[in-house]
């Protein structure tokens, strides 16, 4: 797990990382849109917010499958689906 000052970001990577759902953070060279996770397997990122901003509409721009998750609530909400998934769709 990579390890992440905000809080909104934790809670999406522990439940990724719980679910065994490969990805990479914003810094790895194989995510050059820079968002907040590269999932390569299922090649999805995800932008994580506590709020919006300006600048979330240029880093939505970046990628063509972008997940925006705004605020801690949607958060922990992806994270129970995460958990909930199918393993088919997490492995």
């Amino acid at each position: 797990m990579n390890e992440r000052s905000d809080p909104v970001e934790r809670v999406i990577a522990k439940a990724l990382d719980a679910a065994g759902i490969a990805y990479v953070g914003e810094n790895d060279p194989s995510n050059q849109p820079r968002l907040d996770f590269y999932l390569p397997d299922l090649g999805i990122y995800i932008e994580a917010k506590r709020m919006a901003s300006e600048r979330t509409v240029e880093e939505l721009a970046r990628a063509v499958l972008v997940i925006l998750i705004q605020g801690m609530r949607a958060a922990e909400a992806l994270a129970d689906l995460i958990s909930n998934a199918p393993k088919t769709l997490t492995r």
